[in-house]
């Protein structure tokens, strides 16, 4: 008896140690209690509704399962029993545990490195990031983070309410990182991460104001056993990668001095700034020289920038810009055809805050076009300051980068890192699908044929138009800040967002060349009751009878040309100013029977716009040809566009552009010489086409003494090298270009003279528009009257920006003098 129940006995004991064993390894298994959040994290996430638990590989939809608070409510049970507490072993804790992230870090696949699946959404498609790197170091899982510019400076691993500058995350002043925020260094940085998962996080940007400083984006991590690459578990530093290069530092700061030890003059320092779009020349050399005046204990530097994107700048921030007004902010002034400012400095040798202003971006309400760009500083260092002659300047070289939307600039090629903002493609049109009432397209090198609208639908409020190039070789489109893809064969066609009735920026890539290369477009599609309206192109037959209703312009008013039969004058919103000019009536090269005005079209908006070869194949036509072809119609339209405005796409193949300021003109022409001087332009005459001795003024010949102006041949024989090194930007013949009116009955000397200058003023035409030099016939001597040549003083009044001026100098004139034949 004792026998069996000592057997039961030990029995029921094994039995006891098994259970006990069960329950220590279960208690193993269970995972931890998630940490209690900081009341900082429950406010940015008190909209959130608390997730289940997921698996690590996510699997196909099943059954709703039971309550998920249920088991999470199991967890904190089982804690006490957990031998990882009890034993004391100690835990990997990185800083997102501390700061009470609700990241998942637990990850199911052995220690090692591994190449994700990586895919990222969110933001404007501007910034793009990636990860080719995850270690998974003690069950846990880390992620190198790249980003593709210098503008996203951090990570946050949540979600923002507001995405407003916020100290508590990042502070700009002190350089501190609130909880769960990480810096990037070298475009990298090294997070903990949620694999298998879509996960949100936030960046930071400083390309945008401090009302828009965090982004949210979303990134998921797809990783599984086959992906991994090595047993490689050392988690990368937080600089960001495996032994990254460093940032480069141009040279050491020197050590401040006291500025107290600079008496008064001039002297040559150096200075740099934070060379974010903003760079002081030359862009090579960093820190660079800058001119430093110091009288009366007071300090003002003269710097000198790169490009000539920025019109103005003010020793502040952008709120404060704003505030002190128009009348305190420094403009600039072109010196060598760079652009200077003379900023006042307070200290040395520190970085003091600067706020460039840029008229290419338009105060509409989206930060990202708000013309003050901000975070930016220069420092001027008082280490090296070496003193010069009062009147120093820096010495330049070459010409500054072109400002965007300029020759060479905006309409260019575009690298394959070039982006597009997003466009606001709200519209008043119900949903349906449309075609456009016009649509037109300026840029590119001149090797495409023509770009179409095919359709424009509109869903959910939202426009979108399907384009079509004349060329099957575009295989990509970067738009409203997304890459799109090629859709079907044949030409190359996109969907893509657009605003109506303004201007798109388009970068296609072509794979036509040796390599892909992306080239810059500009479009404009008007669709009558999306906005403004737009009626025909201005006549190039005879001069408007009313103002032409020029596309994506709003007409202001005409001024008055009382005398003058040869132009018109319309102006336009922004400032724009249509100047018609009549060159053929009365000459030879007056044309009776010309083709519709549909034919005459290039700009791409119908098939009458397309010119094919013998073969069949489509004829496309350079920027260069195409004012070649607008020189030759009787009526020349010129549209006056002020500095720093962007030309509605398409105008450009409508109208001679010219653009202001036209401050390096060649003037040939004595009557416009006078006029020009009446209204006080000597300066902007700066290549003459006058024999030497032919210029009697002061002014004029001073400059050309002093290398402001030179001589560049004569309207019959111009210099064009000389034109070039000056950089000519307008040219102005007078009306002796022209081929005169042949009799009923000419001669054949009158017939041979008059096809002399027919071929004349076409070689002309065609070298000014190779070289993408407006050209301007004047008129003036053979108007009816004294008074009508008079009048076209309020042509270059237009021209240069002073037609009240131009005005009174015409008002003047027919006090002071009858009005007679010429």
């Amino acid at each position: 008896m004792k026998s069996i129940m000592s057997r039961s006995i030990s029995v029921i004991l094994m039995i006891l140690m098994i259970f006990s064993s069960s329950v220590t390894c279960f208690a193993d298994e269970l995972p931890e209690e998630p940490q209690e959040k900081p009341a900082a994290e429950e406010v940015k996430e008190e909209k959130k509704e608390p997730e289940p638990e997921k698996e690590t590989a996510p699997e196909p939809e099943k059954a709703p399962e039971p309550e998920p608070q249920a088991q999470q409510e199991e967890v904190p049970a089982a804690e006490p029993e957990a031998p990882a507490v009890k034993d004391g072993s100690e835990e990997r804790k990185d800083k997102t545990e501390k700061n009470g992230s609700n990241l998942k870090l637990d990850a199911k696949l052995s220690d090692g490195t591994y190449k994700p699946d990586a895919s990222f959404t969110g933001g404007s498609g501007r910034v793009t990031f990636s990860c080719g790197k995850v270690v998974i170091n003690s069950g846990r899982a880390y992620a190198v983070f790249e980003v593709d510019t210098d503008n996203v400076t951090h990570i946050y691993l949540g979600t923002v309410s507001s995405r407003e500058e916020n100290p508590s995350l990042y502070d700009p002043d002190t350089g501190e990182c609130g909880e769960n925020v990480y810096p990037f260094k070298s475009r990298k940085v090294t997070i903990p991460v949620t694999l298998n998962e879509k996960t949100d996080f936030c960046g930071r940007t400083n390309a945008m104001s401090p009302a828009s400083r965090w982004i949210s984006y979303t990134y998921t991590l797809n990783v599984d056993a086959s992906m991994k690459t090595s047993d490689d578990s050392t988690i990368p530093g937080d600089e960001g990668g495996d032994d990254p290069e460093p940032e480069p530092e141009p040279e050491p700061e020197p050590e401040p001095e006291d500025t107290t030890k600079l008496k008064d003059g001039t002297y040559k320092v150096n200075a740099t700034t934070d060379r974010k779009m903003f760079y002081l020349y030359p862009k090579e050399k960093n820190p660079a020289k800058v001119i430093l005046v110091k009288k009366n204990g007071k300090m003002t530097a003269t710097i000198t920038l790169t490009g000539t994107g920025y019109d103005y700048v003010y020793m502040g921030t952008p709120a404060q810009a704003k505030k002190a007004g128009k009348k305190k902010w420094i403009k600039y002034k072109k010196v060598n055809g760079f652009y200077t400012f003379k900023i006042p400095v307070s200290k040395l040798d520190k970085k003091l805050k600067i706020t460039p202003h840029s008229s290419k971006y338009a105060s509409d309400g989206d930060p990202s076009t708000e013309p003050w760009r901000p975070d930016k500083w220069i420092m001027i260092y008082s280490k090296g300051a070496k003193k010069v002659k009062d009147g120093t300047t820096i010495d330049t070289k070459g010409k500054p980068n072109s400002r965007p939307g300029s020759k060479g600039g905006k309409n260019s090629s575009a690298s394959a890192s070039s982006t597009t903002s997003t466009v606001n493609n709200s519209t008043g049109l119900k949903d349906g699908t449309y075609k456009p009432d016009r649509f037109s397209w300026s840029g590119g090198s001149g090797r495409l044929a023509y770009i179409r609208c095919t359709k424009i639908t509109v869903k959910g409020g939202k426009a979108y138009a399907t384009i079509e190039f004349s060329s099957s070789k575009y295989d990509m489109l970067k738009a409203n800040g997304q890459t799109y893809h090629k859709s079907g064969g044949g030409n190359s066609k996109f969907t893509i967002p657009v605003k109506l009735n303004a201007n798109n920026t388009i970068i296609g890539r072509t794979t036509a060349m040796s390599q892909p290369h992306w080239v810059r477009y500009t479009i404009f599609i008007y669709k009558k009751g999306a906005g403004k309206d737009a009626g025909k192109s201005a006549d190039t037959k005879k001069l408007s009878s009313e103002a032409p209703e020029l596309l994506g312009l709003e007409f202001k008013e005409e001024i008055k040309v009382e005398y003058a039969k040869y132009f018109k004058i319309y102006k336009y919103e922004k400032g724009f100013i249509l100047i018609q000019i009549d060159r053929a009536s009365d000459t030879a090269l007056y044309k009776k029977d010309e083709k519709n005005d549909k034919d005459d079209n290039v700009s791409g908006e119908s098939e009458g716009a397309i010119e094919y070869d013998e073969e069949g194949n489509i004829i496309a036509k350079s920027q260069n040809e195409i004012t070649e072809a607008l020189y030759n119609n009787n009526v020349v339209n010129y549209l006056v566009a002020p500095e720093g405005e962007e030309v509605p796409a398409g105008l450009d193949k409508e109208c001679i552009v010219i653009q202001q300021p036209a401050d390096r003109s060649f003037v040939s022409a004595e009557k416009v010489f006078d006029m020009m001087v009446s209204l006080g332009l000597q300066d902007s005459m700066s290549v003459l086409g006058f024999e030497e001795g032919g210029i009697k003024e002061e002014k004029v010949l001073k400059n050309i003494e002093d290398g402001k102006a030179v001589l560049a041949g004569t309207s019959e024989k111009p210099d064009y090298a000389a034109l070039v090194k000056a950089e000519a930007n307008l040219a102005l013949f007078p009306s002796a270009v022209l081929p005169e009116k042949p009799d009923k009955d000419p001669s054949e000397e009158e017939k041979a003279e008059s096809e002399e200058k027919t071929e004349k003023i076409g070689v002309l035409c065609k070298r000014f528009s190779a070289l993408s030099v407006p050209m301007l016939i004047d008129r003036s001597d053979q108007e009816e009257t004294n008074y009508g040549g008079a009048e076209w003083i309020k042509v270059y009044g237009a021209v240069y920006g002073k037609s009240e001026e131009a005005d009174e100098a015409f008002k003047e004139y027919t006090k002071n003098n009858k009005e007679k034949k010429q």
